[in-house]
């Protein structure tokens, strides 16, 4: 099923590239813990993320936050939610995370026009795999 993830670090003038590689470790490790050692080489296990970055309405500090449609298991999200949010934390201890299910296409579609209306960069999971995170 696909999920609208919504997580905000709530720390102004943090940099985005942080954000980024910070969301990539934890989920290097959730696939680690879950898949395991190899998981680089189970592509077909890992889940499909499209991921936008985005800032806040306010135009003099920068606050940025990830919007992210993935298709997750269901029996699966709760424990991938929770694990990328305690691994955050570390880094972010007011991180918020908000998850919503996409039932139907409607949601979908409105979902995704949200996303790239206030996205400054997007990134897939090809990207998350390769080093084109990186501006």
């Amino acid at each position: 099923m696909n999920y609208f993830i919504t997580i905000q670090p709530n720390k102004y003038n943090s940099s985005d590239r942080d954000l980024i590689i910070n969301f990539k470790k934890a989920i290097q490790r959730y696939y680690r813990k879950t898949i395991g050692r190899q998981y680089h080489k189970h592509k077909d296990l890992q889940y499909k993320l499209n991921i936008d970055l985005s800032h806040g309405k306010d135009n003099i500090t920068t606050h940025p936050h990830l919007h992210i449609i993935a298709d997750i298991p269901d029996n699966q999200c709760y424990d991938f939610i929770r694990f990328v949010t305690v691994y955050l934390k570390k880094s972010y201890p007011k991180l918020s995370v908000d998850c919503q299910p996409l039932i139907s296409d409607l949601d979908k579609l409105r979902a995704g026009m949200y996303s790239l209306k206030q996205s400054v960069r997007m990134y897939d999971e090809k990207d998350l795999q390769t080093t084109n995170y990186i501006f």
